[in-house]
């Protein structure tokens, strides 16, 4: 059972937005962090059917499919303190509509939507200098911006008509970047 009185942002972006980097440094112990992207990392290194899937999906620069996306999300939220940040998550209309009639069951409320926009230049650069997995070359990266493209109009517009969405800058420096979700997120 999901407790009550929990509220979510969503940190959506690019691949390469520094989704994950910018959620690690706000999150304190009071707020839960969660990044869907290494998640289904650690998912897909399983020796198990369900890892199979998501590395297949990983692999070929895919969504996971939606059902395994609401278990690990309800999964995450029924674990998670009172405030929790989900970075790069949702990556489709689908899985937005789909989270938030997983809210609606619940008393956990989306609090804000919050959108690292980036040059894509900047975002390939910054994906090149990690390589942390089968994920982080060109052609994966292009075809994940594309996938990106895809529904990125349309979550954005799912979400300013519930009036939590908002968007900063991504490429500013990092240290600039972080403050500015800081100073969207404490408010909450």
């Amino acid at each position: 059972m999901i407790k009550d009185n929990k509220k979510i942002i969503l940190i959506i972006g690019p691949p390469g937005s520094g989704k994950t980097s910018i959620s690690d440094k706000i999150k304190n112990s009071n707020i839960s962090h969660f990044s869907i992207g290494e998640m289904y990392r650690e998912i897909s290194k399983e020796k198990t059917p369900l890892g199979k899937i998501v590395k297949q999906n990983i692999d070929f620069g895919k969504f996971v499919p939606i059902k395994i996306a609401k278990d690990v999300m309800k999964e995450f939220i029924e674990k998670g303190h009172n405030k929790i940040i989900i970075d790069g998550f949702p990556r489709s209309i689908i899985q937005a509509e789909m989270f938030n009639n997983l809210l609606q069951s619940t008393d956990v409320q989306l609090s804000k939507v919050i959108e690292i926009s980036v040059n894509y230049d900047i975002a390939f650069k910054r994906i090149s200098n990690r390589k942390r997995g089968v994920d982080d070359n060109e052609a994966l990266f292009a075809s994940r911006i594309e996938l990106y493209e895809t529904d990125i109009s349309k979550i954005r517009a799912f979400y300013v008509e519930k009036q939590v969405y908002t968007k900063i800058d991504g490429n500013l420096p990092f240290e600039k970047v972080v403050h500015n979700l800081n100073s969207v997120v404490f408010p909450l």
